[in-house]
């Protein structure tokens, strides 16, 4: 953190101080036993949110309650993307809460979200299943709608439609073509 301090005081006594500063932390951000001092050092605060994972990592939000079993497939599929979206929120306001504790002059900018469109792994037809355009398209309308009418800034991706991050489209013999 001094390090931090030290770039931001530097920038000041340059008179260039309307560069923003800011340092990448994982998800588990909040188990670094300096994070008080990291908050404070910084200019805002980015965080990440993936429900998508979470329907595989921490299924209990994804996974269709008794009292919906009886709904449509559309009506299952519709429900969740809005306890995905419910989730999301969870992660946004316990880092918004903790942070705000610290700081409650910094900003909270949600650095990435997304929800992928194919899966071999995990989130495919073996696993989850959250994987497929029709829920990419609600997720990002539910997000887009809850970041713009709360006015938060949101970088949303196709996080995982990227070929080369699966090990199972991408393999020695495919380099090789």
């Amino acid at each position: 953190m001094a390090n931090l301090s030290n770039i931001k005081v530097k920038l000041l006594n340059k008179d260039i101080a309307s560069i923003i500063i800011n340092e990448p932390k994982t998800y588990n951000a909040l188990s670094f036993k300096n994070l008080e001092d990291l908050i404070k050092a910084v200019d805002y605060v980015s965080m990440h949110t993936y429900a998508y994972h979470n329907s595989h990592y921490n299924p209990s939000f994804w996974t269709v309650p008794d009292n919906e079993q009886d709904l449509s497939d559309t009506e299952k599929v519709d429900n969740s993307m809005l306890r995905a979206l419910n989730f999301a929120k969870m992660h946004y306001n316990n880092v918004k809460k903790y942070v705000n504790s610290i700081d409650s002059t910094k900003t909270i900018h949600i650095g990435e979200t997304g929800w992928a469109t194919i899966s071999s792994g995990h989130y495919g037809v073996n696993g989850s299943r959250a994987t497929d355009e029709y829920k990419q398209g609600l997720y990002f309308k539910h997000l887009r709608e809850w970041t713009n009418e709360a006015g938060i800034s949101c970088f949303y991706f196709e996080a995982f439609d990227e070929q080369w991050k699966d090990c199972l489209l991408y393999t020695s013999d495919a380099a090789d073509e």
